[in-house]
């Protein structure tokens, strides 16, 4: 009995589960929005083949899902329930299902990949509307490095990440004096790794979108 009442929810679960195809990726997009597209793909039990670029503006048909960082029409805002603007808020996103066709909206490249992170939350939604506010203003992570950057922040549910590794400093412009009395070739070594540390903390914070046009 228990059997078929498994094998019963599974056929339901599967008649009404959102059905996706191909996620599409607004031409120029940010990065965050091409990583969303990988997770999903995966997560759909579909290749990145199924990820397709499309010009911007481009409307989703049945079975393809389109992510996009633009206002929801002042339709689909009201079905969202959002003001006159048409604005999700800090880091929330909007889901209108339509026929078979999904739009996927983010207030911000990051909130796609919190999207994309939920995906249980409304992958068994095949019409109407989703939306979500992540209920935190500022939640950090130590980043360990044994998941992709953007995955982390999707899987996590984070706004924020403290980088791993060391952020050694050169004291050329801050401790001059210090700087002086070093030999030639300790400052070299000391310039080289505070390069490279400098370089991954600017990789990092463009992968996170940290910047002040983005917080």
């Amino acid at each position: 009995m228990r059997l078929l009442l498994a094998a019963w929810a599974g056929v339901l679960s599967s008649a009404w589960a959102l059905e996706v195809r191909q996620v599409l990726v607004p031409e120029r997009s940010h990065p965050a929005l091409g990583a969303a597209a990988r997770l999903l793909t995966r997560d759909f039990s579909l290749t990145e083949a199924a990820i397709i670029s499309v010009p911007p503006g481009a409307q989703p048909k049945p079975g393809q899902l389109l992510l996009t960082t633009n206002s929801p029409s002042a339709a689909q805002a009201g079905f969202l329930g959002l003001g006159s603007g048409g604005a999700l808020p800090a880091d929330g996103y909007g889901i209108v299902f339509t026929n078979g066709a999904t739009w996927l909206y983010g207030q911000r490249p990051r909130a796609l990949l919190f999207a994309a992170g939920d995906l249980n939350h409304w992958k068994l939604q095949p019409s109407g509307t989703f939306r979500r506010q992540p209920a935190f203003a500022f939640r950090s992570a130590s980043l360990h490095g044994r998941l992709p950057l953007p995955e982390y922040v999707a899987r996590i549910g984070v706004n924020a990440v403290i980088g791993r590794g060391e952020s050694p400093v050169s004291f050329r412009e801050t401790f001059s004096a210090v700087y002086e009395k070093l030999e030639p070739s300790t400052r070299q070594q000391v310039e080289r790794r505070a390069e490279r540390a400098a370089a991954a903390h600017r990789r990092l914070a463009e992968e996170c979108q940290i910047g002040r046009a983005h917080v």
